[in-house]
Formats: structure tokens, sequence, C-alpha cells
């Protein structure tokens, strides 16, 4: 008979808020990292539980066995999707995927004014403020699709309505960098950080001039200190921004959008870059 949840982890012993979450798992798979100390749960639910209340299991496993990175990523087979469950989406791709850390960190559902609405087989996003040649670019609407099935087992197509073009001319949005990668993968072998515990460290391999910094390996052989300004090369996850007690440190990432601005004066143009490691995003 198959192990439940409990008995998996039996280090762990979770408290009331922790056992309402674990007792309505029906079924579970678990893929284990030995060497990073990662793990990941894939659970079926029988009955709907938003994933943003998982934080309690995952971290108290994750404390209890000693890990980097510990994640459920549930499925409810027994609940027909609705509207009402974007923010449940929007949260579950956030964490699946660069692309949802990128563009949907924060996000939330908004139903007043029908901004997002299903007919059919169809699920409508309405944007306010254009960017749909981005999203689509960035594979967010098969992505979205690909959540939507694997959480409640229905297939839908994603269509951007509403706003769909950016005003060039007026914006104040991100706007797509050509030739981005929205793609690219660290060497699991390479990546020890914690994605969840805030013990993100990173990690310079100075024989090979390669630095895992958040979810990325970045190579660093041709790094030029154009201003001979760089004494040091402090490099710090860009999750851990906020949390840094130093007043100068460098971040490694990959640029995904930008922004400009122009003064009311137009004597300046302002430029934003927005940037990413695969764990967090900056601008």
């Amino acid at each position: 008979m198959p192990m439940n949840f409990y008995e998996k982890f039996k280090k762990y012993t979770p408290d009331d808020t922790a056992k309402g979450v674990i007792d309505h798992i029906s079924d579970f798979t678990a893929q284990v990292d030995v060497a990073n100390r990662m793990i990941q749960v894939d659970a079926d639910f029988d009955t709907y539980i938003p994933p943003y209340r998982f934080e309690c299991v995952e971290q108290g496993v994750r404390t209890s066995y000693e890990l980097n990175y510990m994640v459920i990523h549930p499925s409810y087979p027994n609940e027909p999707f609705k509207v009402e469950h974007m923010d449940a989406v929007f949260f579950e791709l956030a964490r699946l995927t660069a692309q949802g850390r990128g563009f949907f960190n924060g996000a939330e559902t908004t139903l007043e004014g029908a901004d997002i609405t299903s007919s059919g087989d169809t699920l409508y996003i309405s944007l306010k403020n254009g960017g749909k040649d981005f999203l689509i670019y960035g594979g967010c609407d098969k992505l979205i699709s690909d959540v939507i099935f694997k959480m409640f087992r229905t297939r839908l197509k994603i269509e951007f309505c509403g706003v769909t073009s950016i005003d060039w001319e007026h914006q104040d949005i991100p706007l797509p960098v050509p030739n981005a990668s929205f793609q690219k993968k660290p060497d699991p072998a390479k990546v020890s950080n914690s994605l969840s515990s805030g013990e993100l460290k990173t990690q310079i391999d100075a024989e090979n001039a390669l630095v895992t910094s958040g979810g990325m390996t970045f190579d660093i052989s041709e790094m030029q200190n154009i201003y001979r300004k760089i004494k040091t090369i402090d490099i710090i996850p860009i999750r851990m921004i906020d949390n840094s007690s130093q007043s100068q440190f460098t971040i490694c990432g990959e640029v995904f959008s930008f922004q400009k601005k122009v003064t009311k004066n137009g004597s300046y143009c302002i430029v934003s870059f927005y940037i990413t490691d695969n764990d967090s995003s900056a601008e």
C-alpha cells in the first residue's frame, strides 16, 4: 500500500494548520534531488486549497530535513476550473517558470470590468496597457494553458484581448527586448540555492569563470571593469537585494524587458531595465 504524506516525511511534525492541508492530499509523488537537498511534490487534492496555503507545510518539511528547497505543486481532479481560480493559477505559474516570475509576480485576479472571462474552451484575459505580442513572444498563453490543465485537468485556449497594442509614443510600461531568451535554464548539478528559504548563496567557480546566482549560471570570463572602479565582485541573488546590508553589491541576471520615459521638458530619456535570475526579478 502506498505511503501517505505523514509516512513519507516521518521527521516532520505538522501543526493543525498544516494538517488541514495534508489531510486533503489524496495521492502524491515526490521527486528527490539528494545531492542538492531538494524535494518537489506533485500532489492531488480531494478539495480545492489555494497553493499559497502550502507554505506552512513546505517550510516545516524543509526545516525538518534541512533542505535547500521544498515545494508542493497541486492538482485538483475533482474541482472544475473557474475564473475565480486564476489567482492560484498565476501564483503557481510564478513558482513554475521564469516567465511567471518575470511577468506575474504579485499578480491578482480582478473580475471587475470582466478583465478575465471564459467562453467554451477559451479563456479571455483582457489587457489594460497592451503588450499582447510581448506575452505571446514569451509563450505566456501556452504556459497559462498548461498550468490550468495540470491543476484542473481542463485544456483551455488563452486569448489576450482588450488593449492589445502598446502606445509607443506615450508608453510607460515594460517593453520587449529583441532576441531575449526566455528559456534559459541552469544546470541542476550546479544549483544548490534555496528558492524559498531566503538562504540563497552565490556560488563562484573561479577556475571556469562561472557564477551561479538565483536560478541561473553566468559566464563572467569576458567581463570588463570599464571604469576600473570595481574593487571586488560581491555578487548577491536578486531576491536578497532588500535584505542586503551592503551599500554596494553586484547582481547577475538576464534582461527580459525595459521601459523608457521622456522627462516633461523633453531634455532627457530615462531608461529602466528589468532583469531576472530565474528566481526573482528587479528593476
